[in-house]
């Protein structure tokens, strides 16, 4: 571990307990709010102070030579690191702010409607000059908008989306769910990237959507009669991935006003919503796979019963199976009072048992003239299925 050569080099103490205090190395200030670094140690021993003190030491020296390199690279034309790059950005808004300006990129300043503006910064600027009359260089770069706004490529958005923006939306969602809804936001972007490239998201612009929605409209009705068409749902979904991609991206960096390229551009065809019709089960499928003599013997009562409630019911497997006895009971009317399933998941449709499992429901068959207790003995015995036998049997 790095030593420094004055023992007691980057401690200050006071009221008996020892803090960390170094000046930022000048290179270094626009990415740091203040011209030095304060962090309490924690303790009034001054042995436990050294060794804290040479630990933050050797971290500062490890980040200090990262970000000397991404200026380098900077210097050389080459983009700088992402997260040294908002880091730098998101201080130099800090220091415009705390001046009572919000910042503005240099060319905003420089058109001719801004010359109030640029006025007031400078006489800003002046004020808070020390005595001596030297210039705070951070605070100049700061209120005139020099510091460059980091462009954030499309795929690095996405991996900032799918890391950082969009996890509450899947709390819901089972495992399977989780990596199905992955594998489709990277299709998006494996199509987005191919057919436009990976730009940065503040480069993508109108016509960037124009001509991605026009990729998706040959999918649809391409020219190549022997070309087999994507369905629009298909394209509506993977361009719709991408613009609320841009949406929810420039939402997180706070930048909620400015316009989406994509926007009021879909495959959807609202006039059919509703009415796609789902043919039922075929009667011959029916008499050859669910009827079948002991086809049943091999079940469960458990997994017996629970295709014949779905039946009735019209719920889906993971409703009927999770159900508890003080979530349901069999009345002239069966009635499922609450879903409380063991791990909640998350459904696209909304059907009258298909609501979020934590939210309560009740639901009555308007044509039911049985009870499910008797529907299900009735057809227990049209089965004749023997008894199970005794565990160990």
């Amino acid at each position: 571990m790095a030593q420094s050569t004055d023992d007691d080099k980057f401690l200050k103490q006071r009221g008996g307990r020892y803090y960390y205090y170094r000046r930022v190395p000048t290179r270094l200030r626009p990415f740091y709010p203040s011209e030095f670094i304060r962090i309490a140690l924690g303790t009034s021993s001054l042995e436990v102070a050294r060794a804290r003190r040479d630990e933050l030491v050797d971290a500062d020296e490890s980040y200090w030579g990262k970000l000397r390199l991404s200026l380098d690279l900077e210097r050389m034309g080459e983009p700088m690191d992402i997260e040294h790059a908002r880091k730098r950005y998101e201080v130099a808004k800090a220091r415009a702010l705390a001046a009572g300006f919000r910042f503005r990129a240099m060319d905003e300043l420089a058109t001719p409607g801004m010359i109030d503006e640029v006025v007031s910064r400078l006489q800003a600027i002046e004020r808070r000059a020390p005595s001596n009359g030297a210039l705070n260089e951070e605070d100049v770069a700061a209120m005139l908008g020099a510091v460059e706004e980091p462009k954030v490529s499309v795929s690095e958005a996405m991996e900032i989306y799918q890391t950082k923006i969009a996890p509450p939306l899947l709390v819901k969602k089972s495992p399977q769910q989780k990596r199905r809804w992955k594998a489709t936001k990277d299709l998006s972007l494996k199509y987005f990237v191919d057919v436009i490239g990976d730009l940065a998201m503040v480069d993508i612009t109108r016509e960037h959507g124009q001509k991605y929605y026009d990729f998706w409209n040959g999918e649809v009705s391409p020219s190549d009669p022997a070309a087999k068409p994507k369905q629009p749902k298909t394209a509506d979904r993977h361009f719709g991935d991408i613009r609320r991609l841009y949406t929810d991206y420039f939402k997180y960096v706070g930048d909620e006003t400015r316009l989406n390229p994509f926007r009021n551009l879909t495959f959807k065809d609202r006039r059919n919503r509703g009415t796609r019709k789902y043919p039922p089960f075929a009667d011959k499928w029916v008499r050859e796979k669910l009827l079948v003599p002991g086809w049943y013997e091999r079940l469960t009562d458990e997994m017996f019963l629970a295709p014949l409630m779905i039946i009735e019911t019209g719920c889906r497997p993971g409703e009927i199976i999770n159900l508890r006895p003080k979530t349901s009971a069999l009345t002239p009317r069966f009635r499922i009072s609450s879903f409380q399933t063991a791990k909640i998941t998350r459904l696209k449709l909304k059907r009258p048992c298909a609501a979020y499992r934590s939210s309560a429901f009740h639901w009555k068959r308007p044509s039911a003239r049985r009870t499910v207790s008797r529907s299900i003995t009735t057809r227990r015995t049209r089965f004749r299925r023997p008894p199970m036998p005794p565990i160990g049997a």
